[in-house]
């Protein structure tokens, strides 16, 4: 999120420590509540669970339609080199490909 001022995005910006994660026995350190300003008609809510460094160890978005998505980060290696090929895509034999609409 580099240098991001969260008041700024989110409307009710909490923040409150984190439960200990079973991939990181420790405390994960905060969690960070709030409703993202720009896409309010789609979620509900976005909680980030950050290390006290700021290192985002997970995400959850709870839609307003009631669909919730969870991402747990784990191995976490900053700066790696990587080159084009590294994000090439090959669909599987037999599998179409639609091309649709940007995200919100």
């Amino acid at each position: 999120l580099g240098h991001t001022r969260l008041e700024k995005e989110l409307t009710g910006l909490a923040i409150a420590p984190a439960p200990a994660s079973p991939a990181n026995d420790t405390a994960a350190g905060f969690t960070l509540t709030g409703v993202p300003k720009e896409m309010a008609q789609r979620i509900k809510s976005l909680a980030l669970t950050v290390t006290a460094d700021g290192i985002i160890r997970g995400i959850r978005l709870e839609e307003t339609d009631g669909s919730v998505t969870e991402f747990t980060f784990t191995g976490i290696h900053e700066n790696v080199p990587t080159t084009d090929r590294d994000f090439s895509f090959l669909a599987p034999a037999g599998v179409d490909i639609v091309n649709g609409m940007p995200p919100i």
